[in-house]
This record gives C-alpha cells, sequence and structure tokens, in this order.
C-alpha cells in the first residue's frame, strides 16, 4: 500500500467524522445514538492510523532501524488507545444514560499507550538528532527550562484548573487518584518529550521527513491540549461525546497519522523489488 492510499484512508474518515460532528453540533445532538456512533468512528480513526503506520514501520525494517522502532511503538500505541475507545463506546450502548463511562479496563486500555508512545517519541528522539543538540550547555538548559514549564503548566491546568484545586485530593485514595491522573501526566511527559525534540533536533530536520516528524511531534501535542479538554469539561459535567474535546482528539489523531504516512520511506513510484530502501536513521538528517 502506498503512501497516497494511506493519506487517502485517513484523510476520507476523519472528513467524515469532522461533518458528522458538524452536524451534531447544528442540531445540537447530546447523548444520543448518533454522538456514540461518532465515539466509535473516533476509535476506528485511531485504529486504522496505528495500523497504517505499522506499514511504515515495516518500510523502515520494522525494529532494526531507531525509525522503525519509533514508528513501531508510536503505532501500536495509537491502535491500544483506539482500542480503549471502542470499550468506551461498548460502554456508551450499554448504558447510555452516562457521557463519561468508568471502568477499570477502560483506564488500563488508555493508560498502556502512554509508555509505548513515550518509548516511540524517545526513539524518534535519538533518530532526529537530539541527542547531538543535548550534549551542549545550551541543549541541556533548554531541556531542563521546558521540563520545568511543562511540570508547572500541567499540574496548573490539570489539577488546578480541570479538576478544582487541592480540595481534589480529598477522600480519594492513592490509587484512584493515580488512575485519574496518571494518563494525564504521562501525556504530559510525552508532550514536554516531544517539545525538547523538535527544540534539540530542528537545526538537523531536512529533506521530506522534516514535515512528518513535526506532525508527529504536533499530533502529541494536541492530544495533551485534547486531554485537558475532556478532563476539564468532564469535571464540570459538560462533557458530551463529540464536544469540541473530542474534535481535538479527532485533529490530534488526523495530523498523528498523517505524519506516521508520511514518514514512509518509499515513493509513489514503481520501482525495483529487489531496490534497497533508503538507509533509515542517515534518511532523516538534512544534507
Amino acid at each position: 500500500m502506498n503512501k497516497r492510499i494511506k493519506l487517502e484512508i485517513i484523510l476520507a474518515l476523519s472528513v467524515t467524522l469532522l461533518v458528522t460532528q458538524i452536524a451534531l453540533f447544528l442540531t445540537n445532538t447530546k447523548g444520543q445514538t448518533p454522538n456514540y456512533w461518532w465515539a466509535a468512528g473516533l476509535s476506528l480513526l485511531a485504529i486504522v492510523s496505528g495500523s497504517l503506520g505499522l506499514i511504515t514501520a515495516k518500510n523502515w525494517s520494522w525494529l532494526k532501524s531507531g525509525v522503525g522502532q519509533a514508528v513501531f511503538f508510536i503505532s501500536l500505541g495509537t491502535i491500544i488507545w483506539g482500542i480503549g475507545q471502542a470499550g468506551w463506546t461498548y460502554f456508551l450502548f450499554k448504558d447510555p444514560n452516562i457521557a463519561s463511562p468508568s471502568s477499570r479496563l477502560l483506564d488500563i486500555f488508555f493508560m498502556a499507550s502512554i509508555p509505548l508512545w513515550f518509548y516511540g517519541v524517545l526513539k524518534l528522539s535519538q533518530a532526529t538528532g537530539a541527542k547531538y543538540g543535548l550534549k551542549k550547555l545550551s541543549g541541556k538548559l533548554l531541556a531542563l527550562f521546558l521540563a520545568l514549564i511543562m511540570a508547572v503548566a500541567s499540574y496548573y491546568f490539570l489539577v488546578i484548573v480541570a479538576r478544582g484545586g487541592f480540595n481534589y485530593f480529598d477522600g480519594q485514595s492513592v490509587f484512584d487518584i493515580f488512575v485519574d491522573l496518571g494518563y494525564s501526566i504521562g501525556e504530559g511527559l510525552i508532550f514536554t518529550l516531544a517539545l525538547v525534540v523538535f527544540g534539540l533536533s530542528w537545526k538537523f530536520l531536512g529533506g521530506r521527513f522534516k514535515y512528518p516528524i513535526i506532525a508527529i511531534l504536533a499530533g502529541f501535542g494536541l492530544l495533551y491540549f485534547a486531554d485537558f479538554a475532556f478532563s476539564y469539561l468532564d469535571g464540570q459535567g459538560k462533557y458530551f461525546n463529540g464536544d469540541i474535546s473530542d474534535f481535538l482528539f479527532l485533529v490530534a489523531f488526523t495530523v498523528l497519522g498523517v505524519g506516521l504516512c508520511m514518514l514512509d520511506p518509499t515513493r509513489n513510484v514503481k520501482t525495483d523489488k529487489n531496490a534497497e530502501l533508503p538507509i533509515p536513521d542517515k534518511a532523516i538528517y538534512s544534507d
């Protein structure tokens, strides 16, 4: 499957979901069957984006290259998230009166995507040359500065704004807090790592892989803000399936899926099947 077909599949799904979401907004449809089918469509988008990303990983020789490992684990994490979203949809149809299903099984699936994404972005940082930028004092200071800024911002947005401040911790067990905040904190760590990777490697990025990598990193930034929007709206009792936070998830997985597909090293031309692919890690850098 070539790059163009993969992009057309992702964009077709995304446009369909976007048009449907606009229709839900214009008709003020909330908590109805169409909202649940839209949620199912979001899970399909994530699973398809991850599955197409695995094809890209195959073209990078799977786990034999740094880029192949990065794409593989990011794609696998996306599929796992999509499975969790599919479970979310199942509970919506099972109990339509609950807009935000609570299940330990769902928590496991959503949180399982975090270490896979984190490792994938970490491998991407190694393949993009961020490690060279980190050897410099300026690079280390940049990484520390971004980590501190994101730590303060994440605490403010996820605890103070989204969950009402210090009172959130009253009467809750450590396990409940871990389950509730674990995914959000994981998203914050990934977004921080994505910012560090971009800040340290932008001088090394070049050629046709520059924008796909930026798209992947931007996708994780959008996921962070989508999760914040969901946490805030759900905490305020205003969340419904297909709202603005889900729109951010839609855009995030579209951008992430497009980035994974565009990172494919093959070209949309007929080539000798026995021809070797570009040397994976070196193909990332600019000349």
